[in-house]
């Protein structure tokens, strides 16, 4: 179940987290989101192109999935969270589902350890084992995949990750 849940939560990050209201921002020392830009409510503002270089590069991402979660619990309890850590959040999971293929209606992750993608090995293992519920829940569902072919959730996947950093 709480895998289920750190699956379920990737996927809220990757598609609508970015809440400005309840957003506050403070430097975790990469020096990519070192940008001092703000928008009209003063927030920090990250580019995209910012957010987009550090996804595609294999610079380690310091993000424990401790600090994750402690971001989640934040959110859900509609409290201001740390706009560096979803960001840092957004960027690992993109580079960890940019190596997840579809075989069989199943995904399976591309690489073996966090430092092969730059991660923390804690977050890296917490977003396999979100993959592996949710491999597990889908072959419970034959019903509801039986129209689903490894090639439409390999463009849903991908469709998410174009989408990146939104």
């Amino acid at each position: 179940m709480k895998q289920l849940i750190v699956l379920v939560l990737c996927i809220f990050a990757i598609t609508a987290c970015n809440r400005e209201d309840d957003t506050v921002g403070n430097k975790l020392g990469l020096e990519a989101l070192a940008v001092k830009k703000t928008d009209q409510k003063g927030h920090r503002k990250f580019p995209d192109e910012k957010l987009k270089e550090l996804a595609r590069n294999k610079e380690h991402i310091n993000l424990t999935a401790a600090d994750a979660n402690k971001m989640f619990e934040k959110i859900k309890q509609h409290k201001p969270y740390n706009v560096d850590t979803m960001n840092l959040f957004k960027t690992a999971v993109y580079r960890f589902y940019s190596n997840v293929t579809v075989k069989g209606k199943k995904l399976i992750p591309g690489v073996k350890s966090g430092a092969e993608i730059g991660i923390n090995e804690d977050l890296f293992q917490a977003l396999g084992a979100g993959i592996d519920a949710l491999n597990k829940d889908l072959s419970k569902k034959e019903k509801a995949t039986e129209n689903m072919t490894d090639s439409s959730i390999a463009a849903g996947i991908k469709a998410q990750l174009r989408n990146f950093p939104n």
